[in-house]
């Protein structure tokens, strides 16, 4: 009488197992699942208002930001005055100041001129420098330092096509 009571209450769960699995309610709830699950994901990516990246303060001092670069360009905003720019390979890009002069040295910057706060970063079709060596993927570092000490370290990627971001904004 067990193993016929073991085996009768066998036979329901699997049916009742399989019912809740190929039943329209099911197969609903699933879908529900589904598109709550791939919503939130969406939700959970970097905030990019009008192809602006912002950047929180705590991590552009701790860590390197890695940006793609096209021939269109990228405009970095510092929100502080910019006191030095070095590259470290010059094969594949060039920047200038977008709202103030970048001067080699302070004695050949008029007395007039003002820091700028952004950077225009572009690509160019690489040159060949002697004294250069090429870089894996034509990747280079950026490292600007402000006028208050801050060190921001990008990595930059030569890219093609629409750009993902036309900006990256660091956060005060």
């Amino acid at each position: 009488m067990g193993r016929v009571f073991k085996l009768l209450s066998m036979t329901i769960f699997l049916s009742n197992l399989s019912y809740l699995i190929f039943s329209e309610e099911c197969i609903m709830s699933l879908t529900y699942l589904f598109l709550l699950t791939t919503t939130l994901s969406f939700l959970a990516m970097p905030v990019m208002a009008n192809d602006i990246v912002n950047v929180d303060p705590n991590f552009a001092r701790t860590r390197t930001l890695e940006v793609k670069v096209t021939p269109m360009g990228l405009v970095v905003d510092f929100n502080r005055a910019i006191a030095s720019v070095n590259l470290s390979h010059q094969r594949n890009f060039v920047f200038s100041g977008m709202d103030g002069a970048l001067c080699q040295s302070t004695a050949r910057c008029p007395q007039d001129a003002s820091p700028p706060t952004k950077l225009l970063l572009k690509r160019i079709k690489p040159i060949n420098f002697k004294h250069e060596t090429a870089t894996p993927k034509g990747k280079a570092m950026l490292f600007v330092t402000t006028r208050d000490g801050q060190v921001y370290r990008l990595e930059l990627e030569p890219s093609q096509g629409t750009p993902p971001y036309t900006q990256v904004e660091y956060n005060r």
